[in-house]
């Protein structure tokens, strides 16, 4: 089989460490080596000059989990960097399983590539993940919310039905501070005239929460807005984008 590259080099991430293997093809031999590297700035940097001592140019590391980000924008410059689509390198784990399998086939021009993202474009991906984990945590605040407003035996009626929003925050702001307002009370079903010092409690423990939340995403969408202005001056940058919300 016809060999692409003949000094080339795969990467295979484990928890806390990167394994590097170097494929060498010289004068009708193969020459493989391993070495181990530490997941940290320190063992990149060592991993980077042991590769170039070797004269690799063309490096593969697979597209699993979150591990290889770090490195790729470490070795991005430095070396032929090659993504493996995490499909195509399952089906060769699952018939050698190390990163010898990676380089052999990476010499043979045999690796099914991958998309990278740009690193602002995953810098927005992050932000929006973040930003709809923000809202699903609130969104379960909200529902525990409602659940201890069930358990008092309150209802918060008429325009006020959201509870998170203004009219539904003084409301139940009003009730937490046992206060009886006639205007509170008109929006107010209850049997009884004030919460319980638990209901109370609940109530200020997930409000506060939600408060800390909102917070939160104001934050992100303030660094979202910050990382999207670039792309909308290109559509096609800007088209990215948008899908990676």
């Amino acid at each position: 089989m016809k060999v692409i590259h003949p000094r080339c080099a795969a990467l295979e991430f484990q928890e806390e460490a990167v394994v590097a293997a170097v494929r060498i093809a010289s004068s009708g031999r193969v020459i493989q080596e391993l070495q181990r590297f530490e997941a940290t700035a320190a063992g990149w940097g060592d991993m980077a000059e042991w590769l170039g001592a070797y004269g690799c140019r063309h490096v593969v590391m697979a597209a699993t989990g979150g591990y290889w980000k770090h490195v790729w924008y470490v070795l991005e410059g430095q070396f032929e960097l090659v993504l493996a689509d995490p499909l195509g390198v399952s089906e060769c784990e699952r018939r050698v399983g190390d990163a010898c399998s990676l380089a052999e086939l990476l010499a043979h021009g045999l690796i099914r590539v991958g998309p990278v993202p740009l690193a602002p474009l995953q810098e927005v991906r992050d932000l929006c993940r973040t930003r709809r984990l923000l809202f699903r945590e609130m969104a379960q605040h909200n529902l525990h919310i409602q659940k201890v407003l069930n358990d008092a035996s309150l209802k918060v009626t008429g325009s006020a039905t959201c509870v998170l929003g203004i009219r539904g925050r003084a409301i139940l702001q009003e009730f937490m501070a046992q206060e009886s307002a006639p205007e509170s009370r008109a929006r107010l079903e209850a049997p009884g005239e004030f919460l319980a010092e638990h209901h109370r409690f609940m109530l200020k423990l997930h409000m506060a929460q939600v408060d800390a939340l909102r917070g939160a995403i104001e934050k992100v969408d303030g660094k979202l807005e910050m990382r999207l202005k670039p792309f909308r001056s290109q559509p096609e940058a800007a088209q990215d984008a948008s899908s990676a919300c």
